[in-house]
C-alpha cells in the first residue's frame, strides 16, 4: 500500500512519518521549556485554572490508557510476518497513534495551564500548528480513499466533523461515547448467531470477500430503512474495511433504539489477517471468500 506519487510533497511527508517525528520532537520542547522556564506557580492559580487543568489531565490520561490498550491488543494479535505488519501499520498506523498523540496534547495543554509559562504556551502553539497539518492530511487521506473505492461517495460538513472526531480521539472510543460497544475479531464468537451482520464497505469490498450472513449496506445506505424492519432486541454488527466508516453506522444504529449494537474493531482487512490460518472456521462469521485473493487486493489498494 503506497502513497501515489501525485499527492506529491503532502504525500511525501505523510508516507515518511515527517510531521509525526515533528509532533513528538514538539512535546520533547515544550516539557523541557515549561520545566526550565516556569511561569506563575500552582499557588497562584485560580480555582477555576486549577479544575480545568485537572479536568483536561484526566481527560488525557483516559484517552492515553484506552490508546496503548487498543494498540497492545492490536499488535498481540496480527501474525508476526513483516509484510503482515507492514499492511496493519498502513492501514491503521495513524488510526493507532494519532488518539495516542492526541492525549499528549491534551496532557501539554494541562501542564501550560498549570506551570503558567509564556515561552511553553509559545511552544505550545507551535505544536499544536504541526498537529493540525498532520490531522489535516490525514482526513485529505481518508477522503481520497472513500472517492477511489466509490467516486459518488459525498462528504457533508457533519461526516468531516464526525470524521475528525474519531481520528483525534479512535474509532473505539467514540463508539464508546455514543453508546455502541467496540468488538475485537477474537471475540467474535461470543456474539449470537442470530446477529443482524452489516457490511457497509463498496459492493466491490463485499463482493471479494465477506463475513458469511452479512448484508451489505455501501457507506450505510439504505440502512434506515432495513432497520425498521428488525426487532430492536436484535444483536447488530457493524463492519468495514478498516475501522474508519463502521463507527457512524453503529451510532446511528444505537440511536434508532437497538439495544446491542457492535462494531468491528479495525475492520475486515484486520480480521481476515488473523485467520490466515483459519480460512475453514464456519457460521455466521466465517468467511465466504478466499483470504489470500482479498488480501491481494487490499495490499495494492489506498484503503
Amino acid at each position: 500500500m503506497e502513497v501515489e506519487s501525485g499527492n506529491g510533497v503532502l504525500g511525501t511527508i505523510l508516507q515518511n512519518h515527517l510531521l509525526q517525528i515533528l509532533s513528538y520532537l514538539g512535546v520533547v520542547v515544550v516539557v523541557a521549556i515549561a520545566i526550565n522556564f516556569p511561569g506563575s506557580s500552582t499557588s497562584a492559580l485560580s480555582t477555576i485554572e486549577l479544575l480545568v487543568g485537572i479536568g483536561i489531565a484526566v481527560l488525557a490520561g483516559i484517552l492515553c490508557f484506552f490508546s496503548l490498550y487498543s494498540t497492545l491488543v492490536y499488535f498481540f494479535l496480527v501474525p508476526r510476518s513483516s509484510r503482515a505488519i507492514d499492511l496493519m501499520a498502513a492501514l491503521h498506523g495513524g488510526q493507532l497513534s494519532h488518539p495516542l498523540l492526541t492525549s499528549i496534547i491534551l496532557g501539554l495543554l494541562a501542564m501550560c495551564i498549570m506551570v503558567g509559562s509564556l515561552y511553553a504556551w509559545i511552544a505550545f502553539g507551535a505544536l499544536l500548528s504541526v498537529f493540525s497539518l498532520q490531522t489535516g492530511i490525514i482526513l485529505v487521506k481518508v477522503r481520497s480513499g472513500h472517492l477511489a473505492m466509490d467516486p459518488q461517495c459525498q462528504m457533508n460538513g457533519k461526516s468531516v466533523f464526525y470524521q475528525l472526531f474519531q481520528l483525534l480521539i479512535g474509532g473505539e472510543m467514540i463508539t464508546i461515547v455514543g453508546g455502541a460497544q467496540p468488538i475485537s475479531p477474537h471475540r467474535l464468537h461470543e456474539m449470537p448467531e442470530n446477529t443482524w451482520i452489516i457490511d457497509v464497505r463498496t459492493r466491490a469490498e463485499y463482493n471479494w470477500s465477506r463475513l458469511y450472513t452479512a448484508e451489505s449496506f455501501p457507506f450505510g445506505a439504505g440502512v434506515l430503512a432495513a432497520a425498521q424492519n428488525r426487532p430492536k432486541d436484535t444483536p447488530v454488527l457493524v463492519v468495514c474495511l478498516s475501522g474508519h466508516r463502521s463507527p457512524g453506522v453503529a451510532l446511528l444504529l444505537k440511536r434508532l433504539g437497538f439495544e446491542s449494537v457492535y462494531n468491528l474493531n479495525w475492520g475486515m482487512v484486520y480480521l481476515m489477517m488473523t485467520r490466515l490460518k483459519k480460512d475453514n472456521i464456519e457460521g455466521p462469521f466465517g468467511l465466504i471468500r478466499a483470504v489470500k485473493s482479498y488480501k491481494h487486493r487490499i495490499s495494492t489498494s489506498s484503503r
